[in-house]
C-alpha cells in the first residue's frame, strides 16, 4: 500500500494534480490544418453522397450520429441556451440551412433509434424520440437540429421564455415571435445526404464532422471527454493480433482530427488512460462518456484529469471511472470527503465481499483505492482558505 501510493506520488507532482481541477477549459478547436486532408474529406462526401443533391427531411427522422461527439450525447441544456440565442438574435434560415451533413443509417439496425431514445430519455430537456425508426445520423448542426424537435414536441425549457407557454416549448409560442422559425419546425432542414456505406471507412465520419466545421467556419471546441472517447476507439481501431496498441500509429490517427490534442503534453498519459480501461470495448470508457453528455456538461476538465487516473492500478477500474465523474461533478468541498459517496451502486458492490449474517468487509481494492483517492484528495487539491470554489464552477 504505501509503495503504491509513493508510486503514485511521484508520478505525478502536486502542481500537476492541483490544476487538473482549479481551470478546467475545453480542448482547442478540432479543426484539419493541412489542405490534404480536408481535401480528403471534401472527397469523401463526394464519393458518397446520395444522388439527388440537398434533400428536405422532415425533423423527427433525423436523429444525432453515435459517431457525432465521438458518441456522447447532446446536452439539453446547450440546446436550452442556443434557443435563447435564437430568441435574442432571430432564426436565420439560411445560415440552419447551410453545411448539414447526415448519413444513412445501417440496413436492418436500429443502432441509430437506440442511441437517440436511451439518450433523450435521461435528460428532460431533449424531446423524446416519436418514430419507430430513424433513418439518417446528422453529423453537423446537431444541437440545432434538436431544438427544432425539443419545439415540436412542447419539450421542457428554462431560457426562451417567449417561445414557452407554462414551461415548455410551444409552436404557437414560437410563430408569434418567429414564422420562420415555426415553419423550420414543421418543414425540417436541408441535408446533404451520405450513403450508409461510410460507416464501414475508419476515420471517415470523424474526419468530415472536424472538417466540415472548418470549411463553415464553425469555432467547434472539442472537449477532452471527446478527445478521450476518440482516442480510445482509435487505440482499438489500431490494435494488432496480441491487443497492443502502438503508440505513434494512435497519436497520427488522432492528429488527423484533433491535432492540438495529439501533440499536447498530456497525450502520453492519456493514451495510458484509454489503454488502461481497455479502449472503448470495455464497458468503463463508455460509462464516463454517457455520465459526462448526461450530467457533466455543464463543467470542462483539462486532461491532466485523465492523465492522473490513467496511473492508478488497471486492476481498479472502478476507482479510476469514480475519480474522473468526481472531477466532473463534485463541489470543491465535498474533495476531502470520503470517496465513496461518489461510486454508484454497482461499483459499491465491486468494493465489498458480502457475508450473510456479518457486516460487509472492505476488498483489497477497496482499501487501495481508498488510500489512493485519500492522497489525491488531502495532498493534490489546493482547496482555497476561503473556501470558494476558484474556477471550478459548475
Amino acid at each position: 500500500m504505501a509503495n503504491l501510493l509513493s508510486a503514485f506520488a511521484s508520478s505525478a507532482s502536486l502542481a500537476l494534480a492541483a490544476s487538473t481541477l482549479v481551470a478546467p477549459v475545453a480542448l482547442a478547436a478540432a479543426v484539419v490544418d493541412d489542405d490534404k486532408q480536408l481535401d480528403r474529406a471534401q472527397a469523401l462526401i463526394r464519393q458518397f453522397a446520395v444522388p439527388g443533391g440537398l434533400q428536405w427531411i422532415s425533423p423527427s427522422m433525423v436523429g444525432f450520429d453515435c459517431a457525432n461527439r465521438d458518441g456522447i450525447p447532446l446536452s439539453g441544456e446547450r440546446c436550452d441556451e442556443l434557443l435563447a440565442a435564437i430568441e435574442a438574435m432571430g432564426w436565420d434560415v439560411d445560415e440552419a440551412n447551410f453545411g448539414n451533413i447526415c448519413v444513412q443509417e445501417r440496413p436492418g439496425s436500429d443502432a441509430l433509434l437506440k442511441f437517440n431514445a436511451g439518450s433523450c430519455v435521461a435528460n428532460e430537456f431533449l424531446a423524446n424520440i416519436v418514430v419507430d425508426s430513424l433513418p439518417f445520423g446528422s453529423l453537423s448542426h446537431s444541437h440545432l437540429h434538436q431544438c427544432l424537435k425539443n419545439i415540436a414536441s412542447g419539450c421542457l425549457a428554462s431560457k426562451p421564455t417567449t417561445f414557452m407557454l407554462n414551461g415548455r416549448l410551444s409552436v404557437d409560442a414560437v410563430a408569434s415571435v418567429s414564422l420562420a422559425l415555426a415553419e423550420s419546425v414543421a418543414k425540417g432542414l436541408q441535408w446533404t445526404v451520405l450513403s450508409w456505406k461510410i460507416r464501414d471507412v475508419a476515420g471517415a465520419m470523424e474526419l468530415i464532422q472536424a472538417a466540415w466545421n472548418r470549411k463553415a467556419g464553425v469555432a467547434m471546441k472539442e472537449s477532452c471527454m471527446q478527445a478521450v472517447a476518440r482516442l480510445a476507439a482509435i487505440c482499438n481501431s489500431v490494435a494488432d493480433a496480441n491487443k497492443h496498441v502502438d503508440f505513434d500509429r494512435a497519436r497520427q490517427r488522432l492528429r488527423m482530427t484533433m491535432p492540438e490534442s495529439a501533440d499536447s503534453k498530456e497525450f502520453m498519459a492519456v493514451w495510458r488512460f484509454c489503454v488502461t480501461l481497455g479502449s472503448s470495448r470495455a464497458p468503463w470508457i463508455e460509462d464516463i462518456k454517457q455520465f459526462v453528455g448526461l450530467r457533466g456538461q455543464n463543467r470542462q476538465v483539462k486532461p491532466a484529469v485523465f492523465a492522473l487516473a490513467g496511473q492508478l492500478p488497471s486492476t481498479i477500474p472502478h476507482i479510476i471511472k469514480g475519480l474522473v465523474v468526481m472531477a466532473y461533478t463534485a463541489p470543491i468541498a465535498f474533495f476531502t470527503d470520503n470517496f465513496s459517496k461518489y461510486l454508484t451502486a454497482a461499483d459499491t458492490r465491486m468494493l465489498v465481499v458480502d457475508n450473510p449474517g456479518v457486516n460487509p468487509v472492505a476488498t483489497a481494492d477497496a482499501i487501495t483505492g481508498e488510500g489512493i483517492l485519500r492522497y489525491f484528495h488531502c495532498a493534490c487539491v489546493d482547496i482555497p482558505a476561503s473556501g470558494s470554489c476558484c474556477a471550478l464552477t459548475s
